[in-house]
């Protein structure tokens, strides 16, 4: 599979995502999507991220926050 065909075939899926996110009556924004290895070289020397291999980088990667008619929904991160 190239580059291309992973990143539509990611697109779909987040697209698939959001529908049923809204289906389920949340709603969500989005944030980076693509990020250059200079950003994660930042991101990393500043403890955002443990790895320079962020799959942002090939933009297979996306920022999503989801939120409930009650407000955001917070997920820890790992």
């Amino acid at each position: 599979m190239t580059l291309k065909d992973a990143q539509w075939a990611f697109l779909r899926n987040v697209g698939d995502l959001l529908a049923y996110i809204e289906h389920r009556g949340y709603s969500a924004t989005g944030g980076e999507l693509q990020r250059t290895i200079e950003q994660q070289r930042i991101y990393v020397n500043t403890g955002k991220s443990k790895t320079l291999n962020s799959r942002h980088i090939q933009k297979l990667a996306i920022d999503i926050a989801i939120f409930s008619p009650d407000g955001p929904i917070v997920a820890e991160r790992t």
